[in-house]
């Protein structure tokens, strides 16, 4: 739960650094790829983190307008990234413009549900960081390079090629 919104947006700041090296790091030729029973394609998934936030947004009150849901696929990442990026502006500015610290401990209807609009906000920086693990692990079953994302901790790939180089 947030109780300010320049924590949450210093945080919000942070996730589109890490998300949009994730999707950045999607070769197109990677998301016609299939093979795991159940689980959404790359690409999919990569567009779904920005169908979420919009729908978020519009069941919060941020958002006008439709949530994306019916749009058809981008054709390519590259196409996923820049609405990310734009969509992701979007929701900094209307948390900034619309709501204050004293606002996000009200109770807003979402989902049919109560949540307090700093449970919102939460909800949503949560969404992105569940999808964001989501592909790296689908990045990894299909042996493509995933990012090192958190302190500087090293991937699959340099342990393996360390101990290679050890051996």
């Amino acid at each position: 739960m947030y109780y300010s919104i320049s924590k949450f947006l210093e945080n919000w700041n942070r996730q589109v650094v890490i998300t949009a090296e994730v999707l950045a790091a999607i070769p197109e030729h990677a998301v016609e790829k299939d093979g795991f029973s159940g689980l959404r394609k790359l690409d999919r998934l990569a567009y779904h983190i920005t169908q979420g936030m919009v729908q978020i947004g519009v069941n919060a009150g941020l958002f006008s307008g439709p949530e994306l849901s019916q749009d058809p696929l981008p054709e390519r990442i590259a196409d996923s990234l820049r609405l990310y990026f734009f969509h992701h502006h979007q929701m900094a500015r209307a948390v900034q413009n619309s709501w204050n610290d004293e606002m996000l401990t009200e109770e807003i209807e979402m989902y049919r549900q109560k949540f307090r609009r700093g449970d919102a906000l939460s909800l949503l920086e949560r969404h992105e960081q569940h999808h964001r693990s989501q592909i790296t692990m689908i990045m990894d079953l299909l042996d493509l390079r995933v990012p090192n994302l958190y302190l500087h901790v090293p991937v699959r790939e340099k342990l393996i090629h360390r101990s290679s180089i050890n051996s």
